[in-house]
C-alpha cells in the first residue's frame, strides 16, 4: 500500500478501471490521470473521446440501459469503478427534470446494481457534488464577516432545485446499495466492496466548454470578442481545479480499496483558498490575459428576470478529507487562473499534448 497522500504506481499498474463519463471534462481529465498510472481503462460515456492510448477502450452507452450496461461490465470485470456520467447542470435541471432525475438517480442505481455479485470489483467511487445539502443559513459568528459557514459531510442532505435533489438521492441510493448488497456478512469481515461518495465544488479546468458555465463563458467571451455577462458577481463559490481533484480521487480509492470499512462513506473536496465569487475569479483570469499581452473580457453584470434559483454562497468543509487521505489542494487563485488561460487558449491539437504533460507534470511530486 502506499504511503498516506503518495499515489502507489503499483496499486495501479495493470489495474482494470472502468470510469462512466469518461468523455466529460472531469471524466477525461481523470482518465489521462489513471493512465498515466498504466492502468487498463475501459471508459463508458454518450460518446467517444478524442484520446489515443493503448490502455483506453471506449463504448457508448447511455447509463439508463440497465442490461447493456450490465453486459459491459461483466464481460470486463473491473477491479475499479468510477461513476461520473451524469447531467451535471443546474440550470438544465429546471429545463428537463425528469431526465436529469433519471440520469442521475436511476443512472447511479444501475451502475451499483451492474456492479453486484462480481468479484473483480474492489472499490467504487461514485461522483456527485456540494449541492446536495440542504440550504443553510447559519453564520459563523467567529468570522468578522459572519460568513454562512461551510458545509461538512455530516450536514443534512436536500435541494431546492432539481439537479441537487438529483445528487442528494444518488447520495442515498449510494448508501442503501451499500448496506443492502455489499457489506461484509460479519461485523469480524473486512471482505467487502468499498463504497464512497465523493462531493466536489465547482471545478475548473482546461477543455471545458460546458454551456451555462463561468469559465468557459468567459472564455467564449474572450474568443468571440463578445462581453460577459454575469448573473451573479458576489455569488461565492468552491472553485477548485480538476487536477487536485483527480489526485484526490486516486488517493482515495488507494485507501477504499485497503481499508473498505473504514472509508466507506461520504467525502468533500474543495479548497479553501481558491473560494471566492464570481467577480474575483473573472477579474484573476482578466489580469493573467493581460499579463501575457491579451486582451481583457469586458464584465457587465445582468439584471433581469432569474428563471431558476441559485444560492448566493455555497462553501464546503473538506478538513477529514485532508487529514485522513494526507491530500492538500495546491493550487491558489492566481496559479489557477494562469492554468487556465494557458490551456484555454491553446488549440484542440496542442491541448491533447498539454493535457498529457500537464497531468504527468503534475501527479510527479505525489508519485511514490
Amino acid at each position: 500500500m502506499a504511503n498516506l497522500g503518495y499515489i502507489s504506481q503499483n496499486f495501479w499498474k495493470d489495474k482494470k478501471v472502468l470510469i462512466t463519463g469518461h468523455s466529460g471534462f472531469k471524466g477525461s481529465w481523470l482518465t489521462q490521470f489513471i493512465l498515466n498510472l498504466d492502468s487498463k481503462v475501459l471508459g463508458v460515456s454518450l460518446e467517444k473521446i478524442d484520446l489515443a492510448h493503448e490502455n483506453l477502450s471506449q463504448v457508448v452507452l447511455d447509463i439508463r440501459e440497465l442490461r447493456r450496461l450490465t453486459r459491459v461490465i461483466t464481460k470486463f470485470q473491473p477491479d475499479i469503478v468510477l461513476h461520473l456520467a451524469a447531467q451535471s447542470f443546474v440550470s438544465e435541471g429546471y429545463r428537463s427534470p425528469i431526465e436529469t432525475l433519471a440520469i442521475n438517480t436511476i443512472g447511479t442505481a444501475n451502475v451499483l446494481e451492474s456492479c453486484r455479485g462480481l468479484k473483480s470489483i474492489s472499490s467504487i467511487l461514485i461522483i456527485t457534488t456540494d449541492k446536495v445539502y440542504e440550504e443553510s443559513l447559519t453564520f459563523d459568528l467567529q468570522m468578522a464577516d459572519n460568513s454562512i459557514l461551510s458545509h461538512k459531510v455530516s450536514d443534512p442532505l436536500g435541494a431546492n432545485e432539481i439537479y441537487g435533489a438529483s445528487k442528494a438521492s444518488a447520495e442515498i441510493i449510494t448508501s442503501a446499495y451499500r448496506e443492502s448488497f455489499f457489506a461484509p456478512l460479519s461485523a469480524k469481515s473486512n471482505s467487502m466492496v468499498g463504497i464512497a461518495t465523493a462531493r466536489a465544488g465547482n471545478v475548473l479546468g482546461p477543455n471545458d466548454w460546458g454551456i451555462n458555465r463561468l469559465v468557459p463563458d468567459f472564455f467564449r467571451s474572450y474568443k468571440n470578442s463578445n462581453s460577459l455577462k454575469l448573473r451573479n458577481p458576489r455569488a461565492v463559490r468552491p472553485w477548485q481545479h480538476v487536477f487536485d481533484l483527480c489526485v484526490g480521487y486516486i488517493l482515495l480509492i488507494q485507501n477504499l480499496s485497503e481499508y473498505p470499512i473504514k472509508f466507506s462513506k461520504a467525502w468533500n473536496f474543495g479548497n479553501q483558498s481558491t473560494e471566492c465569487d464570481v467577480l474575483t475569479l473573472v477579474t484573476s483570469l482578466n489580469t493573467k490575459l493581460i499579463s501575457k499581452g491579451k486582451t481583457n473580457v469586458n464584465i457587465e453584470e445582468f439584471v433581469g428576470y432569474e428563471n431558476f434559483r441559485e444560492r448566493k454562497i455555497l462553501r464546503i468543509n473538506s478538513k477529514e478529507t485532508e487529514h485522513e487521505l494526507a491530500w492538500s489542494p495546491e493550487f491558489n487563485i492566481e496559479s489557477m487562473a494562469e492554468n487556465l488561460v494557458d490551456g484555454y487558449l491553446l488549440e484542440n491539437i496542442h491541448l491533447r499534448i498539454f493535457r498529457t504533460k500537464a497531468s504527468r507534470l503534475f501527479m510527479r511530486k505525489y508519485l511514490e
